[in-house]
């Protein structure tokens, strides 16, 4: 029953190439059926010793790379892929923009009082940790400045290309060779 519980929606999802959005979240009703399968495996080993082996080796890498990743473990990809690495361009990795925090941080730390930041992506989310004094602006607004001392942009929809190409990058933030936020100073 697991097994059935397991396949028919995958099945689904691969029949009728339904999209799939930001990451795994719109298949984890299957993760149940598949610690199931996993637990009647590990009960199939008699011996304890080997079995607290095998359960400890097939959940390190998960753990390893989780604090890794850490504040961003949610960009995490599995090593048959190449990890967060492998994912990197291919995949989304930091879609719900939290790298923008980091990115605050770095700004609140060496921007000059006053700067004005063109922002690529979620803007509120770096607004939220910025220092009162920058000056923000984004897409989405009808006032532009004359000049920005800094463009922030995630690396989702390839944003960090296509804002400021010629600008040279000032900081990144990534994690495991992956690019997740790029600060260029145009």
């Amino acid at each position: 029953m697991a097994l059935v519980w397991c396949i028919l929606p995958l099945l689904g999802f691969v029949l009728t190439r339904a999209p799939l959005y930001d990451n795994f979240r719109q298949v984890l009703f299957i993760l149940p059926p598949l610690f199931m399968l996993a637990g009647l495996a590990f009960e199939r080993i008699k011996r304890l010793p080997i079995q607290i082996a095998i359960i400890a080796l097939a959940v390190m890498p998960g753990v390893i790379d989780g604090v890794r990743l850490h504040p961003y473990e949610y960009i995490y990809y599995n090593r048959l892929i190449g990890g967060v690495q492998g994912a990197s361009r291919r995949f989304e990795l930091d879609y719900w923009g939290t790298s923008y925090r980091e990115a605050a941080d770095y700004l609140d730390a060496t921007a000059p009082a006053n700067a004005t930041v063109w922002v690529e992506g979620p803007t509120h989310l770096l607004q939220e940790y910025a220092r009162p004094d920058l000056k923000i602006y984004s897409t989405y607004e009808t006032e532009r400045a004359d000049h920005y001392d800094y463009v922030v942009a995630l690396t989702r929809f390839d944003l960090d290309l296509a804002s400021y190409p010629e600008a040279p990058v000032e900081h990144v933030i990534d994690r495991q060779g992956a690019l997740l936020t790029v600060i260029k100073r145009p």
